[in-house]
């Protein structure tokens, strides 16, 4: 398209021109072949500001009289195209403002300014701003680019988190193992059991690290609540390990059997900093970053006890005084003591804790925290009832996990020859299996089933439910999902923390 103007040379048609711009709504411009601005409409002068003010700027002008050369030179090879090809051609192009000095997008349409023989003698064109509309589609190809990593961050999350608990099945089976295979020597039961509390730190590791948690409220207005303090106590134990790998420092653990399945009622963010404070000020105390933190759990029917130890250079006598009547003490590795002690006793004052501490120079220093021990929560097994002529169904998808039952049971079953045991890795399996018994043999059956079953459209609490079992039990690496919780006591089962299935208890009855 070409538009035959002639502009001619007097103030009057030079006045015409403009008459006749200012009359379009659209930004208007035009040039001469060496890229002087002859002048603009209104419209076109308020994309840059104040009319009058940019007029005087820019009439007379070339691009790189305002403009930084960057600019100038990609606005004067535009230029160049329409001369050079007679046709109108659509820009997108982004300049600095004369005035304001912000940078704003314009989509441009330029064309041949002809005189009546149709000899190109400039270039007129008209440009709109399009900088809102630029920055949302720039906003929204954020938002998308963002929306998909989200995305991907919780594919990664989900599959991080599945083969975190995964990785349950084969421990608690190798945990299992260690306890009743009495034929491996010492030697390689050392080795075996460091493997697999090095598997474990892994697994919780990656739990705490990619496992979305809820938002937590300041520790010092939560409510108190029961907690199963060992996996806990495990869970942050790790978290220490991976914060102090750039130091020599051995963590190590010993839960007693009744330890590992006590409950305290706790405010958990509280207690979770207060043990995070106590093994901090455990590695304060060693001078040369060389040193072990043991941390020992046991209960018995009043109480719950745990022991922070470490064998750092311990603590002054008149320190260790004030600590235990509770009184202000300056904070510090100075001061031997590390920092967050004043949280631990508010912690413990809060809690109806109370603490011991045995330290001496040199040597190390224990600090013993005690707490009322609490009834578990109904969901929560504590132990495995059965009768001496009942049937054990085993439901698993891991084989590793059938093969550890089996040598919990192995003895039971030489002292109690009448028990069975049969073992199911598909839900449905276990359906059509109590389908074909007797109605007087179900009232013997006992299940241990997992929930998750994997590539299978049932769970272990479907089996439950749909096979009416009256006696189960859900041993599960996802016993802190209160869904699941509330599920198992509707239908009248328990659940069984995975890593704790080597120490629960099997009673004959």
């Amino acid at each position: 398209m070409k538009i035959n103007i002639n502009p001619g040379q007097s103030a009057d048609e030079f006045t015409e021109l403009s008459r006749f711009a200012n009359l379009m709504p659209a930004p208007l411009f035009w040039l001469d072949l060496n890229g002087v601005v002859l002048g603009m409409n209104n419209a076109a002068a308020y994309t840059h500001g104040n009319t009058t003010r940019v007029l005087d700027k820019v009439i007379g002008k070339r691009h790189s009289d305002f403009y930084p050369e960057h600019i100038a030179k990609f606005l004067d090879e535009n230029n160049q195209k329409v001369i050079d090809t007679g046709e109108t051609i659509a820009f997108d192009e982004k300049v600095v403002s004369v005035t304001t000095g912000n940078t704003i997008d314009f989509a441009s349409v330029r064309s041949p300014w002809c005189d009546k023989e149709g000899n190109i003698i400039g270039i007129i064109g008209t440009s709109i701003d399009i900088t809102d509309t630029k920055e949302k589609e720039r906003l929204q190809l954020e938002l998308q680019h963002k929306l998909y990593l989200l995305e991907e961050q919780e594919n990664f999350r989900r599959v991080v988190n599945n083969v975190a608990h995964d990785i349950r099945s084969p421990l608690a089976s190798l945990s299992v193992m260690l306890e009743v295979c009495d034929n491996i020597p010492e030697k390689e039961r050392l080795s075996l059991r460091h493997a697999v509390t090095r598997i474990n730190d892994v697994a919780n590791h990656l739990l705490s690290t990619y496992t979305q948690r809820e938002e937590l409220q300041p520790y010092g207005i939560e409510e108190a609540e029961p907690i199963l303090l060992s996996p806990m106590i495990l869970q942050m134990l790790t978290e220490k390990k991976y914060q102090y790998q750039h130091m020599a420092i051995k963590f190590d653990q010993h839960f007693s059997q009744p330890g590992k399945f006590s409950w305290v009622q706790l405010q958990p963010i509280a207690f979770k900093i207060m043990i995070s404070n106590l093994i901090n000020n455990a590695v304060d105390a060693f001078e040369q970053g060389i040193g072990k933190v043991t941390v020992y759990l046991d209960a018995n029917a009043e109480q719950v006890t745990l022991t922070v130890a470490d064998n750092g250079k311990g603590m002054i006598p008149e320190l260790v005084e004030k600590l235990l009547h509770y009184k202000d003490i300056p904070e510090g590795t100075d001061s031997g003591l590390g920092l967050g002690l004043s949280q631990v006793m508010e912690t413990l004052k809060n809690n109806q804790g109370q603490w011991r501490i045995e330290s001496t120079l040199g040597l190390g220093t224990k600090i013993k925290l005690s707490f009322p021990r609490v009834q578990p929560l109904s969901w929560m097994a504590e132990n495995i009832t059965l009768n001496q002529d009942d049937t054990v169904l085993i439901l698993d998808d891991d084989s590793s996990i059938h093969m550890a039952w089996d040598m919990r049971f192995e003895k039971i079953l030489k002292l109690h020859p009448t028990l069975t045991v049969w073992h199911f890795e598909k839900g449905q399996d276990v359906l059509d299996f109590m389908d074909s018994i007797h109605p007087d043999q179900k009232a013997t059956i006992f299940l241990l089933t997992d929930y998750e079953l994997l590539k299978q459209s049932l769970n272990g609490l479907d089996v439950i439910e749909l096979a009416s079992i009256q006696r189960s039990l859900i041993v599960t690496s996802h016993f802190t999902n209160r869904v699941l919780q509330k599920s198992a006591i509707s239908v009248g089962t328990k659940i069984l923390p995975k890593q704790l299935a080597p120490d629960i208890p099997i009673r004959i009855i």
